[in-house]
């Protein structure tokens, strides 16, 4: 079976797991063991090297054959090791411990029968909520002690991969060389449609998935701050179409789509990025309506643009932004233009 998640897929399924066994032997009051966990390390390795798994099928796809990559990979499986001291959760039954004896202390201060156990069964239940409320807030601090340490170890585990294994391959696979190896039968978008909803690194980190209505989704990736809308789902379809490249260009978007005679008078660095069919300034796809969807796309940013965290670079520029139309697989229906009142404003600026 082709294998189309990546190793940070399979990893945060085992991060979950050592930390769910973790706090589970310490409210089982096993204490928690570092040999048990590191077994589920060695076995999580292990599975990239068993013939018939999803990891050895990504294992030989893009590890084998590099023997820098198989070596790294070898020294991270072989050093992979955690450490959690033992720690006891205090079990829970004790807030009804407690409560029972200082009710029945209190049932015996009182020498009538009727108000010593009215006034127990209330100090009863007031003891055994504090009780109870003390022993979570305690529980809870043992917790943080067990599953923080934790979680930085294997935390350091996931930078290893990412920065020896992921950084090395992925800088040269792209989701469309990834389509191209996919054996099984459909159409590209039917291919990137699988891809892009399975593989977990399309939803986390710098992605993201925006609904736009109407079974539509955007996906995006964050780069430098700004979210760049790379591909469109649909999931009536069950297919998918890259709208942007790696390098910020439109690839969805011809010079045929673009009103040239409504932008000429925009400086020519403006309507150079527009020849380029540059996304690089934000570019945004707006929700789907009757199975469309406009398309703001920036020629040129305005001042904040420029501007930092702190406030400092900020220009005098203006945005100079025209306007489009798609459709589901991103093609443009109405053409990029811009109103003669958005021309004007821009060139009262400009001048």
């Amino acid at each position: 079976m082709e294998c189309y998640c990546l190793i940070s897929d399979f990893w945060s399924k085992i991060e979950s797991d050592c930390e769910t066994s973790a706090i589970s032997d310490a409210k089982s009051l096993r204490g928690v063991s570092s040999r048990k966990l590191n077994k589920k390390l060695k076995q999580f390795f292990c599975t990239f090297k068993q013939e018939n798994t999803l990891e050895n099928s990504w294992y030989n796809e893009y590890i084998a054959d590099n023997s820098e990559l198989s070596d790294a990979f070898d020294n991270i499986a072989n050093n992979a090791k955690i450490k959690v001291a033992k720690r006891w959760l205090v079990p829970k039954f004790l807030c009804f411990v407690v409560g029972l004896l200082v009710g029945a202390f209190v049932f015996f201060l009182f020498s009538s029968l009727w108000v010593s156990l009215l006034l127990g069964v209330i100090v009863c239940v007031i003891a055994s909520y504090v009780a109870s409320v003390y022993i979570a807030i305690v529980n809870d601090s043992i917790i943080n002690k067990i599953s923080g340490p934790l979680g930085q170890q294997l935390y350091q585990i996931r930078t290893e991969l990412d920065t020896n294994i992921l950084s090395r391959y992925k800088k040269n696979i792209t989701a469309l060389d990834m389509v191209a190896r996919m054996k099984q039968d459909g159409s590209d978008a039917e291919k990137l449609y699988i891809l892009l909803t399975s593989d977990i690194q399309y939803r986390t980190g710098k992605y993201e998935q925006i609904d736009l209505h109407e079974g539509m989704v955007l996906v995006k990736k964050n780069v430098n701050g700004w979210g760049k809308p790379r591909f469109l789902l649909n999931h009536n379809s069950k297919c998918a179409f890259a709208f942007m490249d790696d390098d910020e260009n439109l690839l969805t978007v011809t010079h045929d789509d673009i009103d040239w005679e409504s932008i000429k008078e925009l400086p020519d660095y403006a309507i150079n990025v527009a020849k380029k069919l540059s996304g690089h300034y934000p570019t945004i796809i707006h929700n789907f309506e009757n199975g469309f969807a406009s398309v703001s796309w920036q020629l040129h940013p305005s001042g904040y643009y420029y501007m930092d965290e702190d406030g400092f670079g900020m220009t005098d520029d203006i945005e100079m932004e025209i306007y489009g139309n798609i459709d589901t697989q991103g093609k443009v229906v109405k053409k990029f233009d811009a109103s003669q009142d958005h021309i004007n404003h821009i060139l009262k600026y400009v001048k």
